[in-house]
């Protein structure tokens, strides 16, 4: 949606909130309500699927998101971090 509105497509969307910020400055946000938004908030398993090729490197790539650097990286870009256990 965030694409739509900077291409003029539309006048307002919504978008997940590492969309707006990745359109930075050329796209106005307004913040939606806590009480409007779905609890609990989405969240996006990370995970080696068995049948990987390249298991090793699979290994690698979901113990860096995990890790602080790749937390503080996601943080960055607006993700929360992943939800207690």
């Amino acid at each position: 949606m965030v694409v739509d509105v900077l291409l003029g497509e539309a006048d307002a969307g919504f978008c997940y909130v590492t969309d707006a910020q990745y359109a930075g400055k050329k796209v106005h946000r307004v913040y939606v309500g806590q009480r409007y938004q779905s609890n609990p908030l989405p969240t996006y398993p990370i995970a080696v699927v068995k049948s990987t090729q390249s298991s090793s490197l699979a290994n690698q790539f979901v113990h860096f998101v995990l890790n602080p650097r790749g937390q503080a990286i996601l943080k960055t870009w607006g993700f929360l971090p992943p939800p207690a256990p």
